[in-house]
């Protein structure tokens, strides 16, 4: 069962294997699985769900400054994706959960379950700041390598090179 609602005609079918696999990952990372899911029948997310999730994430990373044009076939941060779209995937949990939150009373027991939606959201905490200070430390790399690219060498560079006194040029 499901408790995301489903976001159909957003997303295009997930065909590509790389995408697959990353679902897996994610999957595997929130130990959604039948067999250890108690409390719910089946997986609490769906595959088109998780794939939403890695499409925010992946849009998030592009747009963050300096901006790129990733795709999952050209990402080397896998980690950094399971993590967003995890920290993405609870979050809506946890709001379809407070949505939903009811207590109640009777003879003087009181049943709540907001304790496990407090849980939850320290779980969100945790992974929405492990993804940004990855994401921004990987945006840092990317912006000093375009800063310092290939190609321009600072004056520094020749002096060790020899190439002012005559060595190394043609």
């Amino acid at each position: 069962m499901s408790h995301i609602p489903r976001q159909a005609g957003t997303l295009p079918a997930i065909t590509d294997a790389r995408v697959k696999h990353m679902i897996a990952r994610v999957r595997g990372f929130l130990v959604d699985d039948p067999k250890v899911n108690r409390l719910i029948d089946g997986e609490e997310f769906s595959d088109r769900q998780i794939y939403w999730a890695l499409v925010e994430v992946m849009a998030d990373f592009n747009e963050w400054t300096p901006s790129t044009n990733f795709s999952f076939e050209d990402f080397r941060h896998r980690n950094l994706l399971v993590r967003g779209a995890s920290a993405w995937l609870l979050t809506s949990s946890g709001i379809l959960q407070t949505r939903n939150a009811v207590s109640y009373s009777d003879g003087g027991a009181t049943i709540s379950d907001t304790p496990k939606i407090n849980a939850l959201m320290s779980w969100v905490q945790y992974l929405q700041s492990a993804y940004e200070q990855r994401r921004e430390a990987v945006k840092r790399s990317i912006n000093i390598s375009k800063g310092f690219g290939t190609g321009y060498y600072s004056d520094m560079y020749y002096l060790q090179s020899g190439a002012y006194y005559g060595e190394g040029v043609i």
